[in-house]
């Protein structure tokens, strides 16, 4: 009788510890989201470099008395840029790292003669930037973020290199699990002598500005 009841009670003990353990298992692990990720952006920039444009309407008052001067975008001045980003990213709780592949180019096409000359700012910026996230919903978060680039600038064949950085601020939505999508206000520093050891065409190059983009990230 004491041995059946030993038994039985053993058989109970065990049961209830096996069924502790499957409780007390953790849920079946969700595939946690990389910490390491990527991003796309597009933007326009609004600048006013100022060398680059009196350079530009010399050129066109000395061409004027050689024949009609139409241009074609309506004025001697670039005002406007494209602006492209590839960046590698780090991410933390609440705050993304980016490391910064940044790209922008600005024109202004003049015909003189029925011959199209083209004039163009070009800049290279390597950099970091770091975002700081504020969470609105499940879906949506504001951000702030501040970095530090080196530009590598050049118009007409004369280069303008040095450092510079950037400010942004906008708001990021969630779609996917993976993916999500942003839309924001940049400023850029981005103002650099030219080197005094040649022939420069201009003193400077002023690539800084007001700009709007669009970011994809994964």
């Amino acid at each position: 009788m004491k041995v059946g009841l030993f038994i039985s009670i053993s058989l109970f003990l065990l049961n209830t510890l096996y069924a502790q353990v499957i409780f007390d298992l953790p849920p079946e692990n969700k595939t946690k989201p990389s910490r390491f990720g990527a991003s796309f952006q597009i933007g326009i920039m609004f600048i006013d470099p100022m060398e680059v444009n009196t350079y530009i309407q010399k050129y066109v008052k000395a061409q004027i008395g050689n024949g009609i001067v139409f241009l074609h975008t309506g004025d001697e001045t670039i005002n406007q840029a494209v602006n492209l980003n590839f960046s590698p990213s780090i991410k933390f709780n609440n705050y993304t790292l980016r490391c910064m592949a940044d790209f922008g180019i600005a024109s202004k096409s003049v015909t003189i003669n029925s011959k199209e000359n083209r004039f163009s700012v070009m800049r290279f910026s390597p950099g970091l930037l770091l975002d700081r996230f504020f969470h609105i919903d499940d879906q949506k978060k504001f951000f702030v973020g501040a970095g530090i680039q080196y530009h590598f600038m050049s118009f007409e064949n004369t280069p303008a290199n040095g450092f510079g950085g950037r400010i942004e601020s906008g708001l990021r939505f969630r779609t996917l699990e993976e993916t999500n999508y942003s839309f924001f206000l940049m400023f850029d520093f981005a103002n650099q002598k030219t080197p005094t050891t040649i022939a420069s065409k201009i003193k400077s190059i002023d690539f800084s500005g007001l700009g709007i983009g669009a970011r994809i990230e994964f």
